[in-house]
């Protein structure tokens, strides 16, 4: 199903409220212009549908001959009251978004496995609903390659933001040069899960803010708090310009963080894991932090549990500084059992007067 070169403005399918129960298989979808409209060029927008299996369709804009910025389109647009869609073993190609919600959606149950995304100029699948909301999501074994043009608002991976957003998660994904995040958990998500997913160079956008493999931070509004984010088993490798492997530093309340075996190899760029103030209940756990530039692991949450973590060094010519620094608002956090050996300066950098009332000294090991 292929767009003239000659229209615009167009949506080459459209499932309304009452085009339930659909199965669509094989079928590839063609934007077919590289400098298409990006919200009204849609190859298949969900408009309040119900049960919707998309299965081995390729979506693509054949216009295109390489990887351009300029890429416009949607391939999958979600939009009013949609329930159930499925996306099993698709293919998304040189547009821009490839799954995206319409700002007010109020959508659930939604499931993509075994995909693949590559050269995309905005994100793989974007979960947006600042008016909206949306409950259950699922991203599984699937793959994001080339992803973003360099643009501080684009280049994610899989993202979840918006007034109301339940029950995410994200696991088995592997995700390669994504330009600003991997995976970011923004605003109003409760009860999510980022688990066992692989990233490699991400987050190394010149224009990137805060550019990372996982990002998990509340910066709109204090009643679109996060809530219950468990982040566990990923591997990060960074790239050259990451910022940070593993950010949770946002402006508002991230209630009931967990940071746990997780291995952060940051190559010689940016800190390994922030955790700031904004948090609290926080527990960062049982990590392996090595060749950050700078600290291995940053943490000021107001309260949780820091233990188990390993931070190293074991570069030719060294750039972690410490293994993790403590900071003034960490007052009430356990810290015990880090091996924070093999750093430039083989230890905590505790950047306050104030020590944690809850240090464990002896169970410390900080000599080389």
């Amino acid at each position: 199903m292929k767009l003239a070169t000659t229209s615009s403005s167009t949506r080459l399918l459209t499932l309304s409220a009452s085009a339930d129960d659909f199965v669509i298989e094989d079928i590839a979808f063609d934007i077919n212009q590289t400098a298409a409209e990006t919200w009204t060029n849609v190859m298949v927008q969900i408009n309040g549908a119900k049960n919707v299996h998309l299965n081995r369709c390729r979506f693509l804009n054949s216009a295109s001959s390489a990887f351009f910025a300029a890429n416009r389109g949607y391939g999958i647009y979600l939009n009013s009251s949609y329930d159930t869609v499925l996306v099993t073993g698709c293919y998304f190609e040189r547009h821009m978004y490839a799954i995206v919600t319409e700002n007010s959606s109020a959508g659930k149950n939604v499931s993509v496995d075994n995909s693949s995304f590559f050269e995309l100029s905005g994100d793989g699948v974007e979960i947006n609903v600042p008016t909206g909301s949306c409950d259950n999501v699922t991203v599984t074994n699937s793959v994001f390659n080339y992803l973003g043009s360099n643009n501080i608002g684009r280049g994610f991976g899989v993202g979840a933001s918006g007034a109301t957003i339940k029950n995410v998660q994200i696991t088995n994904n592997d995700f390669y040069f994504v330009d600003n995040q991997g995976v970011h958990i923004e605003d109003g998500c409760q009860r999510v899960i980022v688990s066992n997913n692989y990233f490699e160079s991400c987050g190394t956008a010149a224009t990137a803010s805060f550019g990372s493999a996982i990002y998990v931070a509340a910066g709109v509004a204090l009643n679109r708090a996060i809530s219950d984010v468990l982040v566990d088993g990923n591997i990060i490798v960074s790239g050259t310009g990451t910022d940070y492997g593993i950010w949770a530093a946002g402006a508002y309340l991230t209630n009931n963080l967990s940071v746990v075996n997780n291995s952060v190899n940051g190559v010689g760029n940016g800190i390994g894991i922030v955790i700031n103030s904004a948090n609290a209940k926080t527990t960062c756990t049982s990590n392996k932090v090595k060749n950050s530039l700078g600290v291995g692991v940053r943490y000021n949450s107001l309260s949780g549990l820091l233990c188990d973590n390993f931070c190293w060094d074991d570069q030719g010519s060294k750039t972690q500084t410490y293994g993790i620094e403590i900071q003034a608002d960490a007052r009430d956090a356990v810290v015990r059992d880090n091996n924070i050996a093999g750093n430039i300066n083989k230890g905590f950098l505790l950047s306050s007067l104030t020590f944690p009332k809850n240090i464990q000294s002896d169970s410390i090991v900080i000599d080389s």
